[in-house]
């Protein structure tokens, strides 16, 4: 949308109202998701999908415009108290007695975001352990989020199921595949139709990875069917 700088959300229309929200709420380019390991099994984990900052920052910038959102930020720091629980050796047998809990003394940085669209202000926090290097910039990035989603902004995120995937040497082998609603509509290069998934030897390819396969291994965008015809040529 090509909004004026300084405009207002009560200014717009209703026509334009949800299309800035539809726009807003549009799920990132998977190209742009990024997994967190957590619960790690063996060589498996389950893998949380998240995107950097300056994701949402660009979405923002393309949608109502640099001149037309701005964000604050503010820090506290507090102590904490934080209790590691006793865990018995991994492979103990039955009975092993379990080492009392460690209390540690510290501090938590906390921080809080305002994000302003429009003139419409949502705010949320973050925090981190204050003994992490990187702490400010955790929490910032933790906060900063969570005010977007008050826009919708990255929302659908918390709403994907729990994906478990090949995880070793502290990385995942084989990244994960997002769903077909989970990924903007995309359309193909070479024909121009919606790329869409597909099903092979009785496994179904989401949109999303027949997508990242083209880019993969012809350089763009393409559809199953030109893949193959690509594929063929060869």
């Amino acid at each position: 949308m090509n909004i004026p700088i300084g405009s207002k959300f009560s200014a717009l229309s209703a026509e334009e109202r949800d299309q800035v929200f539809k726009e807003l709420r549009e799920p990132f380019d998977p190209e742009d998701i990024d997994w967190k390991p957590q619960s790690v099994k063996g060589d498996k984990a389950v893998a949380l999908a998240f995107a950097d900052p300056r994701v949402y920052i660009d979405r923002l910038n393309t949608v109502v415009g640099i001149g037309n959102w701005n964000r604050k930020f503010e820090f506290i720091v507090t102590p904490w108290v934080k209790v590691i629980k006793g865990k018995a050796p991994w492979g103990s047998p039955e009975g092993t007695p379990v080492p009392p809990d460690k209390v540690l003394n510290g501090n938590k940085v906390m921080c809080i975001s305002t994000v302003s669209v429009l003139g419409i202000e949502q705010a949320s926090t973050g925090e981190s352990d204050a003994s992490d290097d990187n702490a400010a910039t955790s929490s910032e990035a933790q906060a900063f989020k969570r005010a977007c989603i008050g826009f919708g902004l990255g929302r659908y995120l918390y709403d994907l199921p729990s994906f478990e995937a090949p995880y070793k040497y502290g990385k995942f082998t084989i990244k994960p595949t997002l769903p077909d609603w989970a990924i903007p509509t995309v359309y193909c290069e070479q024909c121009t139709n919606k790329v869409t998934a597909i099903e092979h030897n009785g496994t179904t390819y989401a949109a999303g990875w027949v997508a990242t396969n083209g880019r993969n291994k012809y350089g763009k965008t393409l559809c199953a069917t030109c893949q193959k015809e690509l594929a063929g040529k060869k």
